[in-house]
C-alpha cells in the first residue's frame, strides 16, 4: 500500500512563500544607496585600481610561462585545424563519389524505364494500326 503525504495547511505555504519572496541578498541593499553614499563608494575604488597596477616580478614569469602554454595551445589547434581541413576534404571527396555513383544508377534506371515505356508505345502503336487496317478492309 503506499504511504499517504499529509497534506500541508494553507499556513504553512503562505509561511514558505513569504520566506523566498522577500529573501534580500546583500547585493540588492548595495543597490539602494543614496547619491552621497555612492560618492563614497567611488573613492575606494580608485584605491583598489591603483593596487591593482602594480605587478610584482613572479607575474613577468607567470606571464613567460602562460606564453609558452598559449604557443602549445596555439600549435595543438593549428594541428587540430590541419586534422579537420584533411578530414573534411576526405568528406567532400566521398561526398563527391557517393553523389556520383548514385546520380548513375539514377540515370541507368531512368534510361530503362523510358526504353521500357518506348517498346510499350511502340508495340501498341503497331497494334492500333493493324486494328484500323483490319477494320477498312
Amino acid at each position: 500500500m503506499a504511504t499517504r503525504r499529509k497534506p500541508m495547511t494553507k499556513k504553512h505555504l503562505e509561511e514558505k512563500l513569504d520566506k523566498a519572496v522577500y529573501a534580500f541578498t546583500e547585493k540588492d541593499e548595495k543597490k539602494d544607496l543614496s547619491g552621497s553614499e555612492e560618492d563614497g563608494r567611488e573613492d575606494e575604488t580608485h584605491v583598489v585600481d591603483k593596487m591593482a597596477k602594480k605587478r610584482s616580478a613572479s607575474g613577468f614569469e607567470e606571464e613567460a610561462v602562460s606564453c609558452a602554454v598559449g604557443n602549445e595551445v596555439q600549435s595543438m589547434l593549428e594541428k587540430f585545424g590541419a586534422d579537420i581541413s584533411k578530414v573534411m576534404q576526405a568528406k567532400k571527396k566521398r561526398l563527391e563519389c557517393l553523389t556520383k555513383s548514385y546520380m548513375k544508377g539514377s540515370q541507368q534506371k531512368l534510361e530503362q524505364l523510358w526504353s521500357n515505356h518506348h517498346g510499350q508505345r511502340k508495340k501498341a502503336t503497331q497494334q492500333y494500326s493493324q486494328q484500323v487496317s483490319s477494320a477498312l478492309q
